[in-house]
């Protein structure tokens, strides 16, 4: 009995087939199309996430993330646009042939509490072939932002606590 396994299992093969996993870190920042973008931009807006808005908003080289080196700089950048963008809801109006063939501009509605306005974003399709919305037009939404969102709590120090001279 033990020899007929042992031969049973002899004649099982295994044969494991590797395909190599390709990797798409595009597809983690930028949309597939310029309403994709739009749809995803005005998203991370509202849920206040600067990292996933900063892979979203971008130019022809790529993600915001990419471009603007200093992490600063980004953040106050994107919280400006979100705090300016920042709806309840909203509505993808048209899609419409932008001033380059990269280019696309889309005209959206946006709507928070009483307050509703119409403005565009150009969405530019980069070089990987994804979509970023480089150029949202903040201009006919004053009233969104409340100055007091604008305003951070101050920094948590990093720096370990100062130690106290030596000597005298």
């Amino acid at each position: 009995m033990v020899a007929a396994l042992a031969l049973a299992v002899a004649g099982c093969r295994t044969n494991t087939v590797s395909t190599p996993v390709t990797p798409a870190p595009a597809a983690s920042t930028g949309a597939a199309s310029p309403r994709a973008a739009a749809e995803r931009f005005l998203q991370t807006v509202r849920d206040g996430d600067v990292m996933a808005t900063s892979a979203i908003w971008g130019s022809e080289n790529g993600p915001a993330r990419a471009i603007i080196k200093d992490r600063n700089e980004l953040e106050k950048r994107i919280i400006v646009l979100q705090c300016s963008m920042q709806h309840d809801r909203y509505r993808l109006l048209a899609d419409l042939p932008g001033e380059k063939a990269n280019q696309r501009t889309v005209r959206v509605e946006l709507t928070k509490g009483t307050l509703s306005a119409q403005t565009t974003m150009a969405a530019v399709q980069a070089t990987d072939g994804r979509w970023y919305i480089n150029d949202p037009d903040i201009r006919p939404l004053r009233g969104f932002c409340a100055d007091e969102q604008l305003q951070r709590p101050p920094a948590q120090p990093s720096a370990p606590a100062a130690r106290r001279p030596r000597g005298g």
